[in-house]
């Protein structure tokens, strides 16, 4: 049933004037935000932590809107996701490197963020690196783990199931982009690290396949432009990290994902209203007394 209804929303946004969807889906978000409930606690928790203090409800009805609106676009067809980026920053400051990596034979990671879009990221990738772009897509109820997989697909990227990790290492032994969305563990088999200065459930693969794999790892975002929340506006931190790439180890793992965190809060500080982050992160204060650390026990690598 879940995955028909997507199907018939697909057809119809792909067959009505963009402002008209973004219309619809502000108002379907806006109403799943005075329904309130979880979701909506989680999320004012994290933006708490992430801004030091309380916040108005006005901020958690934009990241409800941004995150209606990323449903939105993902019903979209390829080319007219492709007409809204604005890359030139990224581009210029990177894309020359990346093509040296890939001309190399060495693949690379993109640690990208449940904010803006992050499935246009995934998209950019693909544009620029045709028939080369990897996404790592989590687990889902069936309905929506099978939609997810046709739209990316859709969108030119080429999909790896979160739990195969050969794949991945493949991809990145192939010479290939890798985008993971990092800023959230739900399986908790990571890491329990400080983020915006609170214990917070962390995923190590990234660091993991960076270190098997010599791949690098670059962090960025896909965020809406103020002035227009219909352009992308794509950009990335500019020092790769694990280059050059250092032996793994435990401790290894440990320190490069304790950077990869410190690089996403450059990335997530400066757009609290674009970090669609309603699951929970941080560690219930109750717990941060009893953990400091959880062990490494699900890993496919």
């Amino acid at each position: 049933m879940t995955y028909a209804l997507l199907k018939i929303a697909e057809f119809i946004i792909q067959n009505i004037p963009r402002k008209a969807g973004y219309f619809v889906f502000r108002a379907a978000a806006i109403f799943l935000f005075m329904l309130g409930g979880k979701r909506k606690k989680n999320l004012r928790r994290n933006l708490e932590i992430l801004t030091g203090g309380p916040v108005e409800d006005s901020l958690l009805k934009k990241v409800y809107c941004n995150y209606g609106l990323y449903y939105c676009d993902l019903f979209r067809d390829r080319d007219s996701i492709i007409k809204s980026f604005d890359g030139a920053d990224f581009e210029k400051m990177h894309l020359s490197r990346l093509n040296s990596l890939i001309e190399s034979g060495r693949g690379f990671i993109v640690v990208s963020l449940h904010m803006g879009n992050w499935d246009a990221a995934g998209t950019y990738f693909a544009h620029i690196f045709p028939g080369k772009a990897n996404i790592v897509v989590e687990k889902l109820s069936p309905g929506m783990y099978r939609w997810f997989c046709e739209t990316r697909a859709r969108l030119g990227m080429n999909v790896i199931p979160s739990t195969d990790g050969k794949a991945m290492i493949r991809a990145l032994r192939a010479g290939e982009p890798l985008v993971l969305a990092s800023d959230r563990d739900l399986d908790r088999t990571g890491f329990i690290m400080d983020f915006f200065g609170h214990k917070a459930y962390i995923p190590n693969g990234a660091a993991k396949l960076s270190l098997l794999t010599g791949a690098p790892i670059l962090v960025g975002g896909v965020i809406r432009k103020k002035e227009d929340d219909s352009v992308f506006y794509t950009f990335a931190l500019p020092d790769m990290l694990n280059m050059p790439p250092v032996p793994r180890t435990p401790e290894a793992v440990e320190e490069l994902t304790k950077e990869v965190v410190a690089a996403m809060e450059q990335v997530i500080k400066p757009y609290p209203d674009q970090w669609c982050m309603l699951q929970e992160v941080f560690v219930p204060e109750e717990e941060q007394k009893e953990k400091t650390k959880t062990n490494n026990i699900k890993t496919p690598l």
